[in-house]
C-alpha cells in the first residue's frame, strides 16, 4: 500500500529563503509608501504646534502618529531587505484584504492633516470615522454615522474642554459660522 505522507514546511530561520521579488518589491512600496504618508503626518503636526507639557498643542498626536507610521514603515523595510521577521519567519504576501486596510489607514491619516484646517476637527474627524468604518471594519450605516458623530464631537469636547488642546477650526467661512 502506497501511503503518501504530506510533510510540513521547514519553517525554522535556517531554511527560510527570501521572498521573491515580486513579494519583496510589493513590500518594499508599501513601506515606502508608509513611510511618505508618515513624513506627511508627522510634518503636519509640528504645524499645528506641539503647545507645552501643561497644555499641549493640536499637532501633539498627529506628530506622534506621523513618527510612529513613519518608523514602522523603516521596520517593515528592514524586515524585506534581510528577509526576516522579529519571530523568524520570511516576509510574505500580505493577503489583499489586509492591504486594503492598511491603505484606507493611510488614506484616512492624510485626508484628515490635509481637511482638518479646510473642513475643522469636528466634521474631518467625522468624515475620517465614517470612512474607516464603512471600508475598513464593514459596520451597517446607521452605527457608521452614529460613532462618526459621537466620536467627532466627543473627542473634540475631551480634548477643548477636558484638555484645553486648542483643535483646528474651518476655514470654510460658512462652517466657522457655524462653531465648526
Amino acid at each position: 500500500m502506497n501511503v503518501e505522507t504530506r510533510r510540513e514546511p521547514d519553517l525554522s530561520p535556517e531554511s527560510a529563503e527570501p521572498p521573491g521579488d515580486a513579494v519583496r518589491t510589493g513590500n518594499l512600496v508599501g513601506a515606502l509608501a508608509a513611510f511618505v504618508v508618515g513624513a506627511y503626518v508627522a510634518i503636519a503636526g509640528i504645524g499645528y504646534g506641539f503647545g507645552s507639557a501643561a497644555r499641549p498643542g493640536a499637532g501633539v498626536f498627529p506628530f506622534a502618529i506621523g513618527v510612529l507610521m513613519a518608523g514602522l514603515a523603516l521596520a517593515w523595510a528592514i524586515m524585506t531587505v534581510t528577509g526576516r521577521t522579529p519571530s523568524g519567519e520570511t516576509p510574505s504576501r500580505p493577503e489583499r484584504r489586509g492591504v486594503f486596510r492598511i491603505v484606507m489607514t493611510m488614506v484616512a491619516a492624510a485626508g484628515f492633516v490635509t481637511l482638518v484646517d479646510v473642513l475643522g476637527y469636528q466634521l474631518t474627524m467625522s468624515a475620517v470615522i465614517a470612512m474607516l468604518l464603512a471600508t475598513v471594519a464593514r459596520v451597517r450605516w446607521w452605527l457608521v454615522v452614529t460613532i462618526a458623530l459621537v466620536m467627532g464631537i466627543g473627542s473634540y469636547a475631551l480634548f477643548v474642554n477636558g484638555l484645553g488642546v486648542s483643535l483646528p477650526a474651518a476655514g470654510i467661512p460658512a462652517l466657522h459660522h457655524l462653531g465648526l
